[in-house]
C-alpha cells in the first residue's frame, strides 16, 4: 500500500535504516572503525557469555567467509580481538574481545546511542510509543509464515 507520497512502507523503513546505519557508520569511522568491525565488535559484546566461532560470525551475519576472516585478522592485528582454542573442544577456535575491544565497544555503543537519540527526539513520548507499537505490529506480521 502507497501512502500520499506515494512511496511504499518497505521503502521507507529501508531508508530510514539506511540513513541510521550511515550516521552510524560515519561516527563509527571517526573512531577509526569499519562498518564490519563495528558489527562484530557489537555481536561480540552482547554474546560475551556464548562460544562464539569464526563460522558462527559468519552465519549470524550472514557475510561470506573471507570478509570476516580478512576482518578478524585485522582486528586481531590492532588488538581488538584474540583467538583462542575452546578450552572444551580444541578443534574450536573462538573469537574474543580484548581488553582493547571491549573498550572501543563502549566508545562505539555511544555512536549508536546518540543516533538512536536524535530519532527519539524528534518525536514526542505518545508518538514514540505509538511507533514502536507500529513497528511491534508489523515485525509479527513479517515473522508469520
Amino acid at each position: 500500500m502507497f501512502d500520499s507520497d506515494n512511496k511504499p512502507i518497505g521503502f521507507r523503513i529501508n531508508e530510514l535504516s539506511r540513513l541510521f546505519h550511515n550516521q552510524v557508520r560515519e561516527l563509527a569511522s571517526q573512531v577509526g572503525v569499519g562498518y564490519t568491525c563495528f558489527a562484530i565488535i557489537g555481536y561480540l559484546k552482547h554474546h560475551q557469555d556464548e562460544k562464539v566461532t569464526q563460522k558462527k560470525l559468519c552465519e549470524l551475519m550472514k557475510m561470506k567467509a573471507p570478509t570476516i576472516s580478512l576482518t578478524l585478522q585485522s582486528m586481531e592485528n590492532d588488538g581488538i580481538i584474540s583467538r583462542i582454542k575452546d578450552k572444551d573442544d580444541s578443534r574450536q577456535t573462538l573469537v574474543v574481545l580484548t581488553e582493547k575491544g571491549n573498550a572501543l565497544s563502549q566508545e562505539l555503543k555511544d555512536c549508536f546511542i546518540s543516533v538512536d537519540k536524535k530519532m527519539e527526539n524528534a518525536l514526542t513520548k505518545e508518538e514514540l510509543d505509538n511507533f514502536y507499537s507500529y513497528l511491534d505490529k508489523i515485525k509479527d506480521v513479517l515473522e508469520r509464515k
